[in-house]
């Protein structure tokens, strides 16, 4: 497939769109009314790959953080595969100049492909759940989007006041500050939550049906895994699968982002926003099981591991020269959607 057979994704696309992302289970935990790929058109790129009768081979999204652009998603269906669809797709997104980032698997040649676009292995990005009611956090206040504007820019690598004040507006979502530090959280209702596994990292290639990833079973047995590079770069998920674990009932709490000037502001932040989310609910509810995703390198992987929380799943943040410059990795939380 041609290139030039990629194009922006219009709001007449986004039925076809969304059978793409709904074959890979990726809104999952969204609720109906908004989720990612609305901020992905809204506030950076949505592409597709559409077909003669209106439907979709594939999609890729990145949002923009300031100059920084974060590679979130890049998905093809199975029967499209080995057809240069995912390459059309990825020199769409990433074939412009200014700063770049994504979450890529640990598998080489995922790497290896991102390499050629100038990225380069950072450090792991580690996926974790627990108990939202494990860890006691100082004091947060409730906050509007535009009080952590410039946190979030100073820790993430740019200003995207949009997409902040686009997410605050989500169902479900509060917004903590320590004045020093911020956290998004995301309460869903009543979806189970497997134990332990993520659904998470962005901009991951690979070629379905081949066993490349870490078993995790997609399509009919396939085994899809968390997005590994074969044939070429054609693509089928940009975020690691769901696999086993015990699953949790209660109410998800996502995480994210969350930054702060200092890593301790991060952390306080983090860990406020969990206990006001649990003082939030009502007495005796259902268990609140949190997920985030956490850069190896931040202060929090420490009290999270420590208090019972499991790293699920893992992958490797990438960034070119430029975004590493401006990126906080010790300070930001990413949210497993958004960057």
């Amino acid at each position: 497939m041609a290139e030039g057979m990629v194009r922006g994704a219009e709001e007449g696309d986004m039925p076809a769109v969304r059978a793409v992302a709904e074959r890979f289970g990726l809104l999952r935990g969204w609720p109906s009314a908004r989720d990612f790929l609305d901020a992905e058109r809204a506030f950076g790129r949505l592409v597709l790959a559409p077909t003669a009768n209106g439907q979709a081979r594939g999609f890729g999204g990145t949002l923009r953080r300031g100059a920084v652009t974060h590679l979130g998603d890049l998905f093809v269906l199975p029967e499209h595969q080995s057809s240069g669809v995912g390459r059309g797709l990825l020199a769409e997104l990433m074939g412009g100049g200014g700063p770049k980032v994504t979450f890529a698997s640990s598998d080489p040649r995922a790497m290896s492909l991102y390499i050629r676009y100038g990225l380069r292995p950072w450090c792991p990005l580690l996926y974790l759940t627990g108990p939202a009611s494990a860890l006691p956090g100082p004091p947060v206040r409730e906050a509007g989007p535009e009080d952590v504007a410039e946190l979030d820019a100073h820790a993430g690598g740019g200003a995207r006041r949009g997409t902040l004040a686009w997410y605050a507006a989500t169902p479900g979502v509060t917004l903590y500050t320590t004045g020093q530090g911020y956290a998004f959280v995301r309460v869903g209702g009543g979806d189970g939550v497997s134990g332990g596994d993520g659904v998470m990292s962005g901009g991951d290639v690979m070629s379905g049906g081949d066993v490349v990833g870490r078993g995790d079973i997609v399509n009919g047995g396939d085994v899809v895994g968390g997005g590994d590079v074969v044939n070429g770069g054609d693509v089928v998920s940009g975020r690691d699968g769901v696999g086993g674990g015990d699953v949790v009932s209660g109410r998800d709490v996502v995480i994210g982002p969350a930054g702060g000037v200092t890593p301790r502001d991060c952390v306080e932040a983090v860990l406020g926003a969990l206990a006001a989310t649990v003082r939030a609910s009502a007495a005796g509810s259902t268990p609140q099981v949190a997920r985030i995703a956490v850069p190896g390198v931040h202060p929090l992987v420490t009290p999270l591991v420590e208090a019972g929380w499991r790293i699920g799943d893992l992958d490797t943040f990438m960034a070119d020269d430029a975004a590493l410059s401006l990126i906080r990795p010790d300070c930001y939380v990413p949210h497993p959607d958004l960057g």
